[in-house]
């Protein structure tokens, strides 16, 4: 078993992409039929996914452009009662039980508690708190930086949108040799970041802008990891990502 559903053998990560783009490509279909808009446009994301994943660029660019840039499907929480909530509010915010996740700041010389190497950024961008009063973690010795994206206990999740989209179509663009089109998709997301951040999650503004403009430099590997960086910070705790 690799995954939640038993299998006879184990899968390569490949094959989860081929059956995921094929599963994906039937519930768009399917949404489609019916008129379920969001559910055809967050599966059209998902199949962009896998294809980049696969490296059919062309493809995942393809897909990727013609989900709207506002577009966004959440999963919903409630703060009716605890069982309701959000579970990364609950496990980070310490209101019903121990703080059992925070941001490793290299304190701590364990497994899950390195420093992590977008740290002073998220501080900057106020995404995170760096040891604020009051909050405790379930081991006393670990120091709490505490994510401010889910700030609340109704909190609701991103799964798909439209700015991941756009970050499918950068990066398919710049695997195919188009580096300056990769380049404007990455400035327009940056052009608006924080203000996202504080209308969609109530992120507090920064002082200053942190994100003028990138310049790709050519060099593939290098974009790349400007690219892999603008991931971390737009998809960060949202989808299946709450521990990466």
């Amino acid at each position: 078993r690799t995954g939640a559903v038993p299998e006879p053998q184990p899968r390569r990560p490949d094959e989860r992409m081929e059956d995921a783009s094929a599963y994906r490509e039937e519930a768009e279909s399917v949404a489609g039929a019916i008129g379920l808009l969001p559910i055809q446009i967050a599966a059209i994301v998902g199949q962009a996914r896998a294809h980049l994943w696969l490296g059919n660029y062309p493809v995942a660019g393809g897909l990727a452009a013609v989900v709207p840039r506002e577009f966004a499907y959440r999963a919903e929480y409630s703060s009716n009662n605890p069982d309701q909530y959000n579970a990364m509010y609950t496990f980070t915010w310490g209101d019903t039980q121990s703080i059992h996740w925070t941001v490793g700041d290299g304190t701590t010389n364990s497994s899950g508690r390195e420093r992590w190497p977008y740290l002073e950024h998220f501080i900057g961008l106020n995404l995170l708190r760096n040891r604020p009063l009051g909050f405790s973690t379930m081991i006393g010795t670990v120091p709490v930086v505490l994510q401010t994206l889910y700030n609340k206990p109704e909190a609701d999740v991103l799964m798909a949108s439209g700015i991941e989209a756009a970050l499918i179509v950068a990066e398919s663009a710049l695997r195919l040799g188009q580096p300056q089109l990769a380049e404007d998709f990455l400035n327009d997301l940056r052009s608006d970041y924080s203000f996202r951040a504080t209308t969609q999650y109530g992120v507090s503004p920064p002082a200053g802008n942190l994100l003028p403009d990138v310049s790709l430099t050519g060099d593939l590997e290098a974009d790349l990891r400007q690219i892999a960086a603008e991931r971390a910070r737009e998809l960060w705790l949202t989808g299946d990502r709450h521990v990466t």
